[in-house]
């Protein structure tokens, strides 16, 4: 559904995200929470860490914020944030862990038992904070959503979807129907790629699009790094999670094909067997999730960026963050045709097969110019997190406005969408 040209602005928005605030890698939810904060006032709650979660932290498994969640420390945090604003995080109590049953009734039995633990204390702490008839926008968590729709008092409320859910492992019980039902539900939608687009505006009417941005600013900082320090080896380089998404075989075939070129991928590593294979070939180099802050200084040696990702039903609802990032570093950008991205024209390849990949990569290394790259990085200042956040803004005020919680005229603004 198109946008109107409205500016979100001066409301209470209450956000149920799925992950957690702190973390080495980009979430797009936290990215636009944090633009909404700059002109509402945002709480947004963080991932229900369970008793496993607990368990496996005391037993130095895992890194949960133990303290908070037991509440022996303050659960509600304010956070400041660029430009002088901030926003509250509130982290939950712990829950049980249910993704695992298979029994519709007893699943959904404890998924609302966990709902009305969290509702009571994002209650609390709306209590806390004097905030009544917030907006809610749900981040890709129906688990929590249903049991928590209508019961905060919302004067509206929306699902922001940004991956398939029926093609997620750990969502495999229950998680299409659940959305389905939720999604039936609520007053809007808002999805991050065509894909998605696609496949949720087939379950309701008040669909919109806002694509996933980038950094900008900090991103950009490697295409000066590149120029000041870059060395004589060739390097082709991913930046993200190396999950069930990747080609492994696809990148194998690249290392061997291509042997005078350095592969370098950092991200967290979550298929370690797949990776211990590739980490055996000579020319290939696998980092752990590196901060934020860190990501430059590796971007700075690549000579292009890769998106070796499957085509199946998960990554076509998927729109990548890495491709605003590679492209505000300056550097080509290979994918395969896992989604479609006609909007980037020809500013990224889009290949077919493992040899076309080979090929683009040849290509692009051989054939790059001073003058793409500027014309990449002008493209992924058009993606900007700042003006995602305006469109994210102007899909929620449309949602709003017809629902007549908001007055068309009192918030219009000039923001193209």
């Amino acid at each position: 559904m198109k946008m109107n040209t409205f500016m979100l602005e001066d409301k209470d928005i209450v956000c149920i995200g799925l992950p957690a605030w702190d973390g080495n890698y980009e979430k797009s939810t936290i990215k636009l929470m944090s633009q909404l904060a700059k002109r509402n006032r945002v709480l947004y709650v963080e991932y229900a860490y369970t008793y496993k979660d607990i368990f496996s932290t005391w037993f130095g498994k895992q890194q949960a914020p133990v303290g908070r969640v037991l509440g022996t420390s303050n659960r509600l945090r304010k956070i400041s944030l660029p430009e002088n604003s901030f926003i509250h995080i509130l982290t939950p109590p712990p829950v049980l862990s249910v993704n695992h049953i298979k029994n519709p009734a007893k699943y959904k039995r404890l998924l609302f038992s966990n709902g009305r633990k969290i509702q009571r204390a994002v209650t609390q702490a709306m209590r806390k904070l004097n905030i009544k008839n917030p907006v809610m926008i749900n981040a890709f968590n129906p688990f929590v959503g249903l049991p928590m729709l209508n019961q905060i008092g919302e004067s509206a409320t929306l699902y922001y979807c940004y991956d398939e859910i029926s093609a997620c492992t750990w969502t495999k019980n229950h998680g299409k129907l659940l959305e389905e039902e939720y999604i039936s539900k609520v007053d809007g939608v808002i999805v991050s790629s065509d894909g998605l687009l696609q496949t949720k505006s087939l379950l309701t009417d008040n669909c919109y699009l806002v694509k996933n941005g980038v950094d900008f600013a900090h991103f950009n900082k490697a295409a000066d790094l590149r120029n000041k320090n870059k060395t004589a080896d060739i390097t082709v380089g991913y930046i993200g999670s190396l999950d069930n998404r990747i080609d492994y075989d696809l990148v194998a075939h690249l290392a061997e094909q291509l042997t005078d070129v350095k592969f370098e991928f950092v991200g967290r590593i979550v298929e370690k067997s797949k990776v211990a294979k590739l980490d055996k070939l000579p020319n290939t180099k696998f980092w752990d999730s590196k901060r934020m802050e860190e990501l430059p200084d590796f971007l700075k040696r690549f000579d292009a960026g890769i998106i070796p990702f499957l085509k199946n039903e998960q990554t076509a609802g998927i729109y990548p963050m890495k491709m605003n990032e590679y492209l505000a570093a300056g550097i080509p950008v290979i994918s395969t045709d896992f989604a479609s991205f006609s909007e980037f024209g020809s500013f990224i390849s889009v290949t077919s097969g493992q040899d076309a990949f080979v090929q683009g990569v040849v290509e692009n290394l051989c054939n790059d110019t001073p003058e793409k790259r500027k014309q990449r990085i002008a493209l992924a200042q058009g993606n900007s997190w700042e003006k995602r956040g305006e469109q994210f803004g102007a899909a929620v005020a449309s949602v709003l406005v017809k629902k007549g919680v908001m007055s068309e005229a009192t918030h219009h603004a000039g923001i193209m969408v």
